[in-house]
């Protein structure tokens, strides 16, 4: 049975830091005026999700 610093740290790398690179991509297309992203939205995504990560850091090293 996993820990729950085994369940976050599992959680943060095998899906929130692959999300947070694809959104760190989009950001970058949304500069290229051939797409219509507004990059604002992608920055705040990758922020929100650096925020969840570090969190659940704490959370994980707490747990220690």
């Amino acid at each position: 049975m996993k820990t729950s610093n085994e369940q976050l740290d599992e959680i943060i790398h095998s899906q929130l830091l692959p999300i947070q690179q694809s959104f760190k991509s989009y950001e970058l297309l949304a500069t290229n005026s051939s797409y219509r992203f507004d990059p604002k939205i992608f920055r705040k995504c990758v922020t929100k999700l650096q925020e969840i990560i570090n969190i659940a850091r704490e959370l994980a090293n707490k747990e220690e």
